[in-house]
């Protein structure tokens, strides 16, 4: 089996919780398998907390900073890490995702049967940021993926 290189793309804005971004990127980085980059774009400017955060774990982690001096929003903001992507892969991860630490070992599973596009359900996480039952179904078929 080819190993399959993929980068990590997150982005943080001034609206982001420290806590939920800081479990955010750790879980990227305890994962089964580790990305080959992680690019994180800061969305104009953020409290120093965040920033003293995004400090401190890069001196953990390897991550790579795209700073924005303006808020242009996530959209926009993502376009401009894409350009920094040196990758085959991207896998998207939010700055309040709780990344389940099998999610890239089985998304490069299918990456290697040659899938373009490779999503997954959301499981919803409550107020005391518990893992709850409640699970986000998108769409699995290429059709029905485009249309979301």
């Amino acid at each position: 089996m080819t190993n399959i290189s993929f980068t990590v793309l997150m982005c943080t804005y001034k609206n982001d919780n420290c806590h939920s971004l800081e479990r955010a990127i750790k879980s990227v980085f305890n994962n089964s398998i580790q990305p080959d980059h992680f690019i994180l774009t800061i969305d104009g400017p953020i409290p120093i907390i965040n920033f003293d955060l995004i400090n401190r774990l890069s001196s953990i982690y390897p991550i790579e900073i795209n700073q924005i001096p303006k808020n242009i929003g996530l959209a926009l903001a993502l376009n401009n890490a894409l350009d920094k992507v040196t990758t085959e892969w991207v896998a998207r991860a939010d700055s309040d995702d709780f990344n389940l630490k099998d999610r890239f070992l089985l998304q490069t599973q299918y990456a290697q049967k040659n899938f373009d596009v490779i999503g997954g359900f959301v499981r919803e996480i409550d107020s005391r940021n518990e893992i709850t039952d409640l699970i986000k179904k998108v769409p699995l078929n290429d059709k029905d993926i485009k249309k979301y």
